[in-house]
């Protein structure tokens, strides 16, 4: 009878196996498995992924798993490389800004998104953020014509509101003065993300011609 031998490292196995589940659509059980094999990166490479293309098909539900997991991991993981850990700490942001947007807490995602500077929010920073653009990494890149059309709808529907709100109540003089600053406050962020579109178009026109 042979005699058995055992590893003494059996992490290439486990790695080999959290690959394979990954490859089944069980993303919650392969960042387990990395972990479990000390591949913290590989975990934060899918968790990454995975937020991204949720954001981007809008589901809820999902994305909700994805950020306890993610959350989880940052606690726990040891070694993981600081690009990946960089990235999926951004998209657990936007998966946070989305969330808000979601709920109408407009000032709370305005503030999250002038935080991450990832659009701009005043004519002058458009310049900046798109020089910049080359550093963001590519599956937050995915997200931001996500990110911008949720914010926009999110900031218009709370200047409705106030508009809706102001006219029940015969709002005076001040109070009409302040909803043209909310309507000048909205109209200037659109302006801003209209001039990253289109800043944006012209470099990746520049990028494919050169």
């Amino acid at each position: 009878m042979e005699e058995l031998q055992y590893l003494d490292d059996p992490s290439e196995v486990i790695n080999r196996v959290a690959s394979d589940t990954e490859l089944t659509g069980e993303w919650d059980q392969a960042v387990s498995l990395y972990l479990l094999a000390s591949k913290s990166t590989n975990a934060a490479k899918l968790l990454s992924s995975e937020i991204s293309e949720t954001l981007r098909a809008d589901n809820k539900e999902k994305i909700g798993e994805l950020v306890t997991v993610a959350e989880q991991f940052k606690r726990v993981q040891k070694g993981c490389q600081a690009a990946e850990y960089a990235t999926l700490s951004l998209l657990v942001d936007l998966a946070v800004l989305f969330d808000h947007c979601r709920n109408d807490n407009a000032d709370i995602a305005y503030g999250i998104s002038s935080h991450l500077r990832l659009i701009p929010t005043e004519p002058d920073q458009v310049t900046v953020i798109v020089n910049e653009f080359h550093m963001v990494p590519q599956k937050v890149r995915e997200v931001l014509p996500d990110m911008c059309l949720h914010l926009m709808k999110c900031l218009v529907d709370h200047c409705i509101r106030q508009s809706t709100s102001l006219a029940n109540r015969g709002a005076n003089a001040a109070n009409t003065s302040m909803f043209s600053s909310s309507n000048r406050y909205v109209k200037q962020v659109g302006c801003s993300f209209c001039s990253l579109k289109r800043s944006l178009e012209i470099r990746f026109i520049l990028t494919i011609s050169t």
